[in-house]
């Protein structure tokens, strides 16, 4: 697999970068001969007013944070399907994260949210769009750096309380930091996609699944938390070869596979 080459646009403020890069991808700009032209494509915005996040939710995207989509194409990632995506992404965001922060904090909620001292700092959204041109896949990554995030709006079922960057950090952060973070996500990505396609997918596998939260703990999974859906409870036993979740019921031992949902700690 060749380097990816992303090609970087900065906004200071939008809608969404999601949006902005889906009416890209649906446009008569990229046509079949022009998808490498465009395959890493970013936009980074330093604030949205209408970001979102998994299930349509509502993503806080007040200054001082990374708010950002690339555009990336399958045709161009030979081996990976989305379910490697997914986990090679958010452990991406963990690796250039992590060298901002104290050794150790990050933990990787299930299935690409990221925390720092159980405090939800990173979240992303992948959406395949298949059907027009190629087979496009959008990344949207938001990083909470030193923005302050509005507790008024967090969801009566908010699972983990929102953070960021500095709180845990020996150094106040900057704009210029949330471009060079984004650079090294981009680099980590780069990275991962190409020791992927290359063999080394169960390298990374083991990797994620070394820094799941509440791994060996138990939980309750969700097929949306605000519906209070109880899909399964039991222990968190990481995932399994496709990605999908694995709890084991404290009954009978039995161990089970879920390809969706939330997940909360039995306190």
């Amino acid at each position: 697999m060749n380097d990816i080459n992303f090609a970087v646009t900065v906004v200071k403020a939008t809608g969404s970068t999601n949006d902005d890069l889906e009416a890209l991808a649906k446009s008569d700009i990229i046509s079949k001969d022009s998808l490498l032209n465009f395959h890493g494509y970013t936009e980074i915005a330093f604030s949205q007013t209408a970001g979102r996040g998994r299930f349509d939710r509502e993503w806080d995207s007040g200054h001082g944070g990374l708010y950002q989509s690339t555009l990336l194409f399958m045709e161009a990632l030979p081996g990976i399907d989305f379910s490697k995506l997914t986990i090679i992404t958010a452990l991406a965001a963990c690796g250039a994260i992590e060298k901002l922060l104290p050794e150790g904090i990050l933990r990787i909620k299930w299935p690409n949210d990221i925390t720092a001292g159980g405090k939800k700092i990173c979240g992303m959204l992948l959406k395949a769009m298949p059907g027009i041109t190629g087979t496009p896949v959008i990344i949207g990554i938001g990083v909470n750096v030193f923005n302050q995030v509005d507790r008024s709006k967090l969801r009566n079922a908010n699972i983990l309380q929102p953070g960021n960057l500095e709180e845990f950090a020996s150094r106040k952060f900057g704009e210029s930091d949330i471009i060079e973070l984004s650079g090294a996500i981009g680099a980590a990505l780069n990275g991962l996609l190409k020791e992927a396609a290359a063999g080394g997918y169960e390298r990374i596998f083991s990797d994620y699944n070394s820094r799941l939260l509440y791994k060996g703990e138990k939980i309750t999974l969700y097929n949306r938390v605000e519906e209070d859906i109880v899909m399964a409870s039991g222990i968190f036993c990481g995932l399994d070869e496709n990605g999908f979740l694995k709890i084991e019921n404290a009954d009978t031992k039995e161990i089970k596979s879920y390809p969706s949902g939330e997940i909360r700690r039995i306190q």
